[in-house]
């Protein structure tokens, strides 16, 4: 399994709040208050995706957000995932993009029929309700 799926699915996401202990070189900022220490730890694996966390003293740091190695920032909610997001000739990267978005409850249509590793954009849209659909299209 690749860094970029795994940075997708929760086992590797909670393994790595519970080590983050022992990624705090990549600390990117510490803040004292009232004598308590709180921190936002950006990791990076190895195929530049990058898995930030917010951490205080005496609780397991939290997952709250990140980007994978194509730039695209990963939705935490369903109210965060409309939007476009770009692949470029990675099709592992977008298999796990829409399996994630699949354990969120939105449907991903194949817009086109674009052959081997292209790049793609994934089109998000909400849809009547509080559904969303996304559309994958050759760029």
């Amino acid at each position: 399994m690749t860094g970029r799926v795994q940075a997708f699915t929760t086992p590797l996401l909670t393994g790595l709040a519970q080590s983050a202990f022992g990624l705090l070189g990549t600390t990117s900022t510490i803040i004292f208050k009232n004598d308590a220490v709180s921190a936002t730890i950006n990791v990076t694996l190895k195929d530049g995706s990058v898995i930030t966390f917010s951490w205080t003293a005496g609780s397991i740091p939290k997952f709250t957000g990140g980007k994978d190695k194509d730039n695209n920032t990963i939705p935490l909610t369903l109210a965060q995932v409309p939007g476009n997001y770009l692949f470029n000739n990675d099709p592992g990267g977008l298999a796990a993009f829409e399996q994630y978005l699949l354990t969120l409850g939105v449907p991903v249509v194949n817009g086109s029929d674009f052959g081997p590793i292209p790049s793609v954009t994934v089109e998000c849209l909400p849809k009547s309700g509080s559904s969303t659909q996304c559309t994958i299209q050759a760029n």
